[in-house]
């Protein structure tokens, strides 16, 4: 890898000619590699200073709320197109609700949150019941989400959770 950023040069595994490589690496991480790398606990400081060549900081969602229309409104697009769904809107008192949460999953969560809200509201305003609900499987489902996204079993879905959970736990007992 170190070669390769390097030198823009590859050897293929068994082969004893290089080839030429022009590759842009993009690395993301939730740490400060810096500190890593000072602490040793980001093993090769020569990959870090290889990576490092134009370091770009996003803050966390939680420092940046004003992203946090766009971003909704861009989900919710996503999510109705992906799944069939008529395009929806989010309520103010919603985006308030987003707005005033605190992101400890950041812009993952929020995705997420909006993914499940425009799912399982059946009318075309999500509301702020739809956001942080109790899980699924620890409420009943409402007769309008059996026909929300086409040939998908709430029910089936539910069980194969479970299914899957006591799988896990079997295997990793």
């Amino acid at each position: 890898m170190l070669r390769a950023l390097q030198e823009n040069e590859i050897r293929p595994l068994g082969s004893n000619q290089t080839i030429k490589i022009d590759v842009r690496v993009i690395v993301a991480t939730n740490k400060d590699l810096q500190k890593e790398v000072d602490r040793k606990n980001f093993r090769d400081d020569d990959l870090f200073y290889r990576l490092d060549v134009v370091p770009i900081v996003l803050p966390p969602l939680r420092q940046r709320r004003e992203d946090i229309p766009l971003l909704v409104n861009h989900f919710i697009n996503k999510h109705t197109k992906l799944n069939g769904l008529e395009p929806k809107r989010i309520s103010p008192t919603a985006l308030r609700l987003l707005m005033d949460h605190p992101w400890p999953g950041n812009v993952r969560e929020l995705e997420n949150i909006i993914a499940r809200a425009v799912l399982i509201n059946p009318s075309r305003e999500i509301d702020p019941d739809t956001l942080f609900p109790a899980p699924l499987a620890q409420r009943e489902i409402p007769a309008s989400l059996h026909q929300t996204v086409k040939g998908f079993s709430w029910t089936t879905a539910l069980q194969n959770t479970q299914d899957l959970t006591d799988l896990l736990s079997t295997m990793f007992a």
